[in-house]
């Protein structure tokens, strides 16, 4: 995932590295919710079911 020579060299940027992982880490599954759930709307539209309960 990454070069761990970068940790040995500069020890004091460890946390920004691994932070930086987190996020990245996070940022995956957020891209991934955020495709299920646009799948979803677009499958309920389909369908013709997403604003059944909806009285406008």
């Amino acid at each position: 995932m990454f070069d761990h020579r970068l940790m040995e060299f500069c020890p004091e940027s460890r946390k920004y590295i691994l932070g930086n992982i987190l996020l990245q880490w996070l940022d995956l599954f957020l891209n991934t919710a955020m495709i299920l759930i646009i799948a979803f709307v677009v499958q309920e539209l389909y369908v013709g079911t997403l604003n059944a309960g909806l009285h406008f």
